[in-house]
């Protein structure tokens, strides 16, 4: 049996290395596309939530086109730029924070190795042989849950790296180890979004015989939610803004032709669905209230006839037509108490 190893650590180039990937991932709209949020401010324990520190990324010569070339799942390379991430990500509010972390995580993982690494090798018995090695970073930013896979199975020493968010549970540690573990040999197979409904199963499944397991975030429920907080949106919003990335919007109008990421919509659409799309785009923040959407079914009978009930039933035909196009089920949300908002 080969050795099996877990570090758990706070350095900072964890951070970086979760912050690099977060910034490979939101200029090449891989965010943005999946229902994500990039933001400056913590949401505490919002997953869809990706958090970025406040820096000057502009100072680091060509940094956007340098990150644009990260590849998803792998450990970024670009010395320069971790060592420019490493040297203005500044930590100090987050210090204790971290150190919390990284002991509950190292209880945690103390408690159930044994048990995981069974679990591991009766599905996968060619890990059994082999040397593996997983490191543990503690981090304040990036996604809730990021790693770098293994080079699975060419090599007999395997390393792989998790980056867990400080406000996640313990239970996350679980998911981030079986992403490292599988993902670069599940993609050659299967999607990104059934990579992650694979990996939700197995750590359901191994989590379950945990009667006082708490209950961690699965991607595929955080990408099937449908609500968002509209600070949250329109701190995002300020955020890229300010970032100048030159990001390309997912639904564009062209000749009065509806596009989604470069395909046009199939002419399945109704003239209202078609004037409730164009408002959307149109509109500066991609939110549309209960009343505007009122006002594009009833027109001027909007106060005699408004009935949210109808209009959750339109938006929800929208919703469903739209992902057949190939949008995901976040891309259409509601915005609590406000209305609807198009990713």
């Amino acid at each position: 049996m080969g050795r099996k190893t877990v570090n758990f650590s706070i350095e900072k180039i964890g951070t970086a290395y979760s912050v690099y990937k977060s910034c490979g991932w939101l200029v090449q709209g891989l965010y943005h596309k999946n229902g994500f949020i990039p933001s400056s401010k913590h949401f505490l324990k919002c997953p869809r939530a990706i958090g970025f520190p406040k820096i000057e990324y502009s100072n680091c010569k060509n940094f956007w086109k340098r990150v644009e070339k990260y590849q998803i799942d792998t450990l970024p390379n670009d010395k320069g730029i971790l060592n420019f991430l490493i040297k203005n990500i500044n930590l100090a509010q987050y210090e204790r924070r971290i150190a919390r972390h990284k002991d509950r995580l190292e209880l945690y993982w103390r408690g159930i190795d044994k048990k995981f690494y069974k679990f591991l090798f009766e599905l996968y018995p060619e890990f059994k042989t082999k040397t593996i090695i997983l490191n543990v970073f503690s981090v304040p930013y990036g996604s809730l849950c990021g790693f770098s896979s293994v080079q699975y199975p060419a090599k007999e020493k395997l390393e792989g790296n998790v980056f867990l968010r400080i406000d996640m549970p313990e239970e996350q540690l679980i998911e981030g180890i079986f992403s490292a573990l599988l993902s670069n040999s599940l993609l050659r197979h299967y999607s990104w979004s059934q990579k992650e409904a694979i990996i939700d199963f197995l750590v359901e499944r191994f989590l379950k015989g945990y009667k006082k397991s708490q209950p961690y975030f699965k991607t595929t429920r955080i990408l099937e939610k449908q609500e968002i907080n509209k600070n949250l949106l329109r701190n995002s919003k300020r955020f890229i803004e300010k970032l100048s990335i030159p990001l390309d919007k997912p639904f564009k109008i062209q000749k009065q032709n509806i596009s989604y990421f470069g395909k046009k919509l199939n002419q399945i659409y109704m003239p209202i669905e078609k004037e409730i799309l164009q408002q959307f785009i149109d509109k500066d923040d991609n939110i549309l209230s209960y009343d505007e959407i009122a006002d594009i079914i009833w027109k001027d009978k909007s106060n005699e006839q408004f009935s949210l009930w109808a209009i959750n039933k339109r938006i929800h035909r929208l919703r469903s037509k739209l992902m057949k196009e190939g949008m995901p089920k976040a891309g259409l949300m509601t915005v609590r108490g406000v209305g609807y908002y198009l990713g």
